[in-house]
């Protein structure tokens, strides 16, 4: 049983020491443009339209299709209190 004990030793910590983290998860891109089988000035109506229906718009300029809205903050039913900065659609 001695014997033993000073094999052990070395054999817990080559194993302990061999084990790794897992990487974190990284989120999948998030989607920043989307082509439409529509006229431009019919889309940029509907998404003006279904934008303003749920966030407040600051500034939309139709020429460089930017949209941006007020800071939303929602409340504790998505993980807390949050900020929405950027909506891309």
């Amino acid at each position: 049983m001695k014997r033993l004990l000073p094999l052990s030793l070395p054999a817990i910590l080559l194993i302990c020491s061999c084990a790794t983290t897992p990487t974190p998860q990284t989120d999948p891109p998030k989607e920043t443009s989307r082509v439409f089988n529509a006229p431009y000035d019919k889309v940029w109506s509907a998404v003006v339209a279904e934008l303003s229906a749920d966030y407040p718009i600051k500034n939309s300029d139709k020429s460089s299709g930017l949209i941006t809205t007020e800071d939303v903050t929602f409340g504790a039913s998505f993980g807390g209190w949050s900020s929405l900065r950027q909506v891309a659609y």
